[in-house]
């Protein structure tokens, strides 16, 4: 009220012209908060789209890791599979080896 009173004094208007002016000094500043918070809300939803696209490529990239990751180790168990087969044929066939020249030296002696 005090802005009124000393509206109105120093220009000669009226106190409820004064009151208007100062209430849309103050809807306009009003306004102009809101859209400078509407601008704050706009940047802050534009920057968590980015966070969640980067979220969105990252989770992406460690589902194609994962599945490379996973591929490289079902090759591995697969060669190992495939040592292991190799590995027990050739014990098998020392164990063979070792039976005939048990076999051949009992039958020398």
């Amino acid at each position: 009220m005090a802005i009124v009173i000393a509206f109105n004094g120093a220009s000669g208007v009226t106190e409820a012209e004064a009151t208007t002016a100062v209430m849309d000094l103050m809807t306009e500043k009003v306004h102009e908060i809101r859209r400078e918070f509407r601008s704050a809300v706009n940047g802050l939803e534009a920057i968590t789209a980015r966070f969640a696209n980067v979220n969105g490529m990252m989770q992406h990239e460690a589902d194609t890791e994962f599945r490379n990751l996973d591929a490289q180790l079902q090759q591995l168990l697969t060669l190992r599979q495939s040592l292991q087969v190799r590995v027990d044929a050739h014990l098998s066939q020392q164990r063979i080896a070792a039976s005939v020249a048990a076999h051949i030296q009992q039958q020398v002696a």
